[in-house]
């Protein structure tokens, strides 16, 4: 097996390399919120979500450099606000694996955390959508309403 087999990325278009990376994020919020209640799953979702954040910081840089231009204002700012959300995400996910917690008493601090994951998957979403083409108006609106529940 040559190189060219374990990492095809070479062989995507800078558009859909960075479209890629979008969809990972996305994927990796809907595992996150999937076992989200499932205590023994902590330290995996928190690793995924360190991973994300890594990614999320680097998503503006990319895209100027994978395609050769700024990402539209649009597209800006719900990356920004997404890595506001991972961030938020990792930190909660580290402070439960460092403290040991009863099954009920995570359940309920968890249970707090599920509307951020929720937003967290929706925004990646977006991302994606504003990445291909500007965001329509119910789509400006959805943003709209995650925006003004995370105020």
């Amino acid at each position: 097996m040559g190189m060219w087999m374990r990492n095809p990325m070479w062989m995507l278009s800078p558009a859909r390399t960075f479209r890629h990376r979008l969809i990972k994020r996305a994927r990796t919020a809907y595992l996150i919120e999937e076992d989200l209640t499932l205590q023994r799953e902590v330290r995996r979702n928190l690793g995924l979500a360190e991973h994300a954040v890594l990614l999320a910081k680097d998503d503006l840089a990319m895209h100027e450099r994978l395609l050769g231009i700024p990402a539209p204002k649009e597209l800006k700012a719900i990356l920004s606000e997404e890595l506001l959300l991972w961030l938020r995400v990792r930190d909660a996910l580290h402070d439960f694996v460092q403290r040991d917690m009863m099954p009920d008493q995570y359940l309920r601090e968890v249970t707090q955390l599920r509307p951020v994951v929720t937003d967290l998957y929706e925004f990646s979403l977006l991302a994606q959508t504003a990445f291909r083409r500007p965001l329509r108006l119910t789509e400006q609106r959805r943003l709209a309403l995650i925006l003004s529940r995370r105020r």
